[in-house]
């Protein structure tokens, strides 16, 4: 057999062979099991519908989770509040890491906490996520597992002050 005939009949394999080889593994396997189902069929014996006697293949479905459904695993919001820009790791991590940050910035200046909002987004956007303005001066950061619903009006930040 030439090399050129070894490749044509690799890719040009004969899916017939193939199901048959799947199904009576499968039907092989079922039989091992000795589990028998109670036969329904109240006709004839010996009628044409012999070959739905057989047992059918069960289809089984893989096992695969994804990874936002574990079970047992709880999320977290971390609260930070940055007093230097370096702070902005940490908080990267949290949300790298799958938590949600809610970050007070009434201790830094405002054109630092512009610059951490920037870092912020912009690793928000790499886990699909995002950073929304909750407060005067807070911020919320979720990756993509958070839903974040509701408006605050912006009203609210003067209703508490006496």
């Amino acid at each position: 057999m030439s090399f050129m005939q070894k490749v044509s009949n690799f890719f040009n394999s004969n899916e017939e062979d193939y199901e048959y080889n799947s199904s009576s593994q499968e039907y092989y396997d079922e039989s091992n099991n000795n589990e028998e189902e109670p036969s329904t069929n109240t006709g004839n014996a010996n009628t044409a519908n012999n070959a739905d006697s057989r047992p059918k293949p069960k289809v089984q479905r893989p096992n695969v989770l994804a990874m936002d459904a574990q079970l047992g695993d709880t999320a977290k919001i971390v609260v930070f509040e940055p007093r230097i820009y370096s702070d902005v790791k940490e908080i990267v991590n949290e949300i790298l890491n799958g938590n949600a940050a809610l970050i007070n910035f009434s201790s830094i200046d405002n054109s630092q906490s512009m610059r951490i909002v920037d870092y912020l987004a912009g690793a928000a956007q790499s886990v699909e996520g995002s950073v929304q303005r909750i407060g005067e001066s807070i911020f919320l950061a979720t990756p993509h597992n958070f839903e974040i619903s509701g408006t605050i009006s912006q009203n609210l930040g003067n209703s508490f002050e006496n």
